[in-house]
C-alpha cells in the first residue's frame, strides 16, 4: 500500500515539474497508445471471429447438406415404396426430381470438404453409399415392373440392403458428429477470444478514460486560470479604458483651460475676458449656469450672466451674504438646511438645485465672485474644474484692471486727475475730424493759473500741488461728457469744447474763471487763497482746415495776450 502510494506521489511530482503542454501530449499519447492496442486487439477478435463466422457456417453448410442429402434419399425412398404399393406412376415423381438434387448434393458437399482429408474420404464414402442405394431403388423398380410386387419387396427386405442402409446411416452420423465437434471447439474458441477481448477492451477503456479524466481535470484547471487570467486582464483593460478616457477627458479639460489661458492674455476688457470664461464653462461644465459679480460700491454687482440657473441669486448684495466672500473658500450648498447657506441665494431653489460660489482672488485682493448653480452636486473634479475657472478669471481681472490702471496713468495726471498731454495729443486729431464731419465748430481754451510760481513760494510746494489738484476736480465737475479737459504741464491746462463757438466759449472760460474764485484749497488743515487764471480761446475757422498744432498755437497766442493785458481775462483768438 505504501508503495502504491509513494509511486502515485512520484508521479504526481514528475508531473507537476513538466508543463501543462508536455503533460497533455504525453498524456494523449498514453490514450493513443491504449487506444491503438484496443484497436489492435479489436480487430484481431473482429477478424478471428469472422474466421470462427465462416467455419461455423461452413459446418453448417456441411450438416445442411447432409440432412439435405439424407431427406432427399428419404424422398426418394419413400417415392419408390408408394409406387410399389399402389402402382400409381404418379407416385414416382418424387423419385425422379430426387435423384438430380440427389447428385448436385453429393457434389456440392465434396466440395465443401475438399480441404478436410478425413472429412472428405467420409463424404466419398457417403456418396458412393447413396449412389448404391439409388441403384437399388432403380434395381427394385425393375424387378417390380418385370417379376412383380414380391419379388420387388424381396429385394427391399434383403440384409445387403439392410447393411446399406446401416452403413450410410453411420457415416452420414460420422459427418454430422464431425462437424458438431468442430462447431462445438470454434464456439469455445469464440468464446474465449470474446472474453480476452473484453477484458482488453475494459481496461483499455478504463485506462483510458481515467487518463482523459486525468487530462481534462488539467486542462480544466489550466482554463480556469486562464479564465481569471482573462477576467483579470480584461478588468485590467477596463480599467486602463477608463484611465485612458480620464486621461483625454483630463487633456481635453487642460486644453480647455489653456485656451482660456490664452484667450484672457488676449482680452483687452472685463467684458471680453468674461466672454471667454463663458465660453469655457459651457465646455468644462456643461449642465451648469453661471453668474460672475464684481466689487461695486459696498458689496458685488452683477457683472455677467449665463444659462438658466437652478438655484437663483441677487444682482447685487453685501460681502457678508455670501459664506465664499467671507470665508475666502469655495461653497456648495446642496438643500435648504445646509449648515452654509448663502443670503444672495433663494432657499427654496435648493430643495431641487445646487449652487457653488467661488471667491475671485487674485494676490490676496478680491476680484468678484464667480456662482455657478445646477439640479445635481458638483464632484470633487467638477469643483476642481470650477476652482481653475475662477483662477484663471481672477488673474484675468486683476490684470486688466493693473492694464486700466497703467493706461489710466499713462494719459491722466496722477495730481489733478485730468487727461495729460499724450491724451490731449491723442484726442485732437480724433475731435477736429468729428466737428468737421458733423459741420460743428470747436473751441479750445488754453488756461494758465496766474502767478502760480509766487503762489508756489508762498505757500511752498505742497500748497501749490494742493491748489492743482483742486482746480482739476473743479475743471473735472464743470466739463460736459463731450468736453475733453487736460493738464497742459505745470500750470497750464487746456479745455476742449466740441459744438461751441467763440461767445459760448468765452461764457464758459468767465464761468471757469468765477469758479476758481470762489475756490479754497485745503492742504494739511490749513485753507488756501485762491488765485486767478488767464485764458486764451481759438475756435476752428468756417473751413475747417485747421492742424491740431495750428488751433493749439492760436489759443496760446491769445493766451499769451491775456497775460500781456493784465491777466484774469479771457482773450479770443481772431482767425487770420
Amino acid at each position: 500500500m505504501r508503495s502504491g502510494g509513494g509511486a502515485h506521489l512520484c508521479f504526481n511530482a514528475a508531473m507537476a515539474r513538466l508543463g501543462l503542454r508536455r503533460r497533455i501530449s504525453i498524456l494523449f499519447a498514453i490514450v493513443l497508445a491504449l487506444l491503438a492496442a484496443l484497436a489492435w486487439t479489436a480487430w484481431t477478435a473482429i477478424a478471428r471471429a469472422q474466421a470462427d463466422a465462416r467455419e461455423v457456417a461452413h459446418a453448417w453448410r456441411v450438416r445442411e447438406a447432409v440432412a439435405r442429402l439424407e431427406t432427399e434419399l428419404r424422398s426418394a425412398v419413400a417415392s419408390q415404396r408408394g409406387y410399389l404399393l399402389t402402382g400409381d406412376p404418379a407416385m414416382l415423381a418424387g423419385y425422379h426430381r430426387a435423384a438430380p438434387v440427389i447428385a448436385g448434393v453429393e457434389l456440392e458437399l465434396q466440395g465443401l470438404l475438399a480441404h478436410q482429408v478425413a472429412e472428405a474420404a467420409r463424404a466419398r464414402r457417403l456418396g458412393e453409399l447413396v449412389g448404391l442405394r439409388l441403384r437399388q431403388l432403380e434395381e427394385a423398380l425393375s424387378i417390380y415392373r418385370e417379376q412383380g410386387l414380391e419379388q420387388a419387396r424381396a429385394l427391399l427386405a434383403s440384409a445387403e440392403r439392410m447393411a446399406l442402409e446401416g452403413e450410410l446411416v453411420q457415416v452420414a452420423d460420422a459427418l454430422l458428429a464431425g462437424e458438431a465437434a468442430t462447431l462445438a471447439e470454434r464456439q469455445r474458441r469464440s468464446d474465449a477470444s470474446q472474453r480476452a477481448s473484453l477484458a482488453i477492451a475494459t481496461a483499455a477503456v478504463a485506462a483510458s478514460v481515467l487518463l482523459l479524466g486525468l487530462a481534462f481535470a488539467l486542462v480544466f484547471r489550466e482554463q480556469r486560470r486562464r479564465w481569471r487570467a482573462e477576467a483579470e486582464m480584461r478588468s485590467n483593460a477596463r480599467q486602463l479604458q477608463e484611465s485612458l478616457a480620464e486621461m483625454d477627458l483630463r487633456a481635453q479639460e487642460l486644453g480647455t483651460l489653456a485656451a482660456l489661458g490664452d484667450a484672457l492674455q488676449a482680452c483687452r476688457s472685463r467684458e471680453e475676458a468674461l466672454a471667454a470664461a463663458t465660453r469655457a464653462a459651457a465646455v468644462l461644465l456643461p449642465e451648469a449656469a453661471g453668474q460672475v459679480l464684481v466689487p461695486g460700491g459696498e458689496g458685488v454687482a452683477e457683472a455677467w450672466r449665463w444659462g438658466e440657473p437652478a438655484v437663483a441669486s441677487a444682482s447685487t448684495f453685501q460681502h457678508g451674504q455670501c459664506w465664499a466672500l467671507r470665508s475666502g473658500q469655495p461653497v456648495q450648498a446642496e438643500h435648504p438646511q445646509a449648515a452654509r447657506v448663502c443670503a444672495h441665494l433663494r432657499a427654496e431653489d435648493l430643495a431641487g438645485g445646487v449652487s457653488l460660489c467661488l471667491p475671485l482672488t487674485a494676490q490676496g485682493e478680491p476680484q468678484g465672485l464667480l456662482n455657478l448653480s445646477r439640479w445635481r452636486p458638483f464632484d470633487p473634479r467638477e469643483r476642481q474644474l470650477a476652482a481653475s475657472l475662477s483662477e484663471q478669471l481672477s488673474m484675468a481681472m486683476a490684470n486688466l484692471r493693473l492694464q486700466e490702471d497703467l493706461r489710466a496713468e499713462a494719459v491722466r495726471d496722477p495730481l489733478t486727475g485730468l487727461h495729460n498731454r499724450r491724451w490731449l495729443a491723442e484726442a485732437m486729431p480724433r475731435e477736429l475730424a468729428r466737428a468737421r464731419r458733423m459741420r460743428q465748430p470747436l473751441a479750445v481754451l488754453m488756461i494758465d493759473l496766474d502767478h502760480f510760481k509766487r503762489y508756489n513760494d508762498s505757500h511752498g510746494h505742497a500748497g501749490g500741488d494742493a491748489l492743482l489738484a483742486a482746480f482739476g476736480r473743479l475743471l473735472a465737475g464743470l466739463v460736459r461728457a463731450e468736453d475733453v479737459a487736460c493738464r497742459h504741464g505745470g500750470e497750464e491746462f487746456v479745455l476742449v469744447l466740441p459744438g461751441a463757438d467763440a461767445v459760448q466759449a468765452q461764457a464758459r472760460g468767465d464761468a471757469l474763471r468765477t469758479a476758481l474764485a470762489a475756490l479754497r484749497p485745503l492742504e494739511g488743515g490749513r485753507v488756501l487763497p485762491s488765485t486767478t487764471a488767464s485764458i486764451g480761446i481759438a475756435v476752428t475757422r468756417a473751413d475747417g482746415d485747421e492742424t491740431p498744432a495750428a488751433l493749439l498755437a492760436r489759443a496760446d497766442q491769445a493766451l499769451y495776450r491775456a497775460k500781456r493785458d493784465g491777466r484774469d481775462r479771457c482773450v479770443v483768438s481772431t482767425a487770420d
